[in-house]
């Protein structure tokens, strides 16, 4: 039983992950490398925003 779980659980995984990088490519954003400032401070809320549809 604990491998359909673990199957479960990474196909949501997948799911997730391909819905945020679909958003990000649909945004027509160039990508933008941090800066070391960012880096240090560890600011990424920026980074991880999802645009709206």
């Amino acid at each position: 039983m604990l491998g359909t779980h673990a199957n479960r659980a990474t196909l949501a995984v997948a799911r997730k992950l391909v819905a945020y990088l679909l958003a990000v490519d649909r945004s027509g954003q160039e990508f933008q490398p941090r800066t070391m400032a960012e880096k240090e401070t560890g600011c990424l809320e920026e980074q991880f925003a999802v645009p709206a549809p």
